[in-house]
């Protein structure tokens, strides 16, 4: 009883004719699209390279830490320092102490530099989800529009009515023979066909990335 039934994607590229209102309008969103994603990744990766500033060996933190310890050290020599001072044997101008404590304001500067690139890039990145997922709601929504003004979706619905018609049609003059047939005939497995639903999912998932994907058409 099954219907034989062939599907296939138009070949030709749809990109040689005019775009429809609709197709121009998913094309829109569809770099509204490429673009959010895109600035969504960029955000990513510099809030990676700027906690590998913050946490890494050679980040911030340690930086602070290093110059903290440095500080410590000058100042548990001061007293030696400035005997050397006195006797002529040292710069007065070249604290060790002044020095340190130039580097360790240096480092902390630094440290809070990067905490707030963090901070920054954390608002940057919850605008950035949010507008992807505006953009992927109006993408879709721009080809829900492209196929259900596409008179490929028509002749789907044509082809259904079609073929629910035939099938009534057929499924009574079954019953009428069923004396005649084979127990649990209708059971039996049908013949291998191309499946529809398949063939309309992948052209719907083309459409999200491509505005002139085909559709696909009997």
């Amino acid at each position: 009883m099954a219907k034989s039934s062939s599907v296939r994607l138009v070949t030709e590229s749809a990109s040689l004719l005019p775009r429809s209102p609709e197709r121009a309008s998913l094309a829109a969103t569809i770099e509204r699209f490429n673009a959010a994603t895109q600035r969504l990744h960029h955000i990513k990766q510099a809030q990676q390279q700027a906690e590998e500033q913050l946490y890494g060996d050679g980040g911030a933190i340690r930086a602070v830490e290093r110059a903290e310890a440095a500080l410590a050290e000058a100042k548990q020599g001061e007293d030696a320092y400035l005997a050397n001072v006195a006797l002529g044997e040292a710069d007065a101008s070249a604290s060790p102490v002044k020095a340190a404590e130039a580097e360790f304001a240096k480092a902390q500067g630094a440290l809070d530099s990067v905490r707030k690139t963090i901070a920054a890039l954390k608002q940057e990145l919850e605008a950035a989800e949010r507008e992807l997922r505006w953009a992927t709601t109006y993408r879709d929504q721009a080809r829900d529009a492209v196929v259900k003004a596409a008179p490929e979706l028509q002749r789907l619905q044509n082809d259904y009515k079609i073929a629910q018609a035939a099938y009534f049609t057929l499924r009574q003059a079954m019953g009428q023979m069923n004396p005649h047939l084979p127990k649990f005939w209708d059971h039996q497995d049908a013949s291998p066909y191309t499946s529809v639903a398949d063939t309309w999912r992948t052209a719907l998932k083309a459409l999200e990335a491509d505005a002139d994907a085909p559709l696909p058409t009997g």
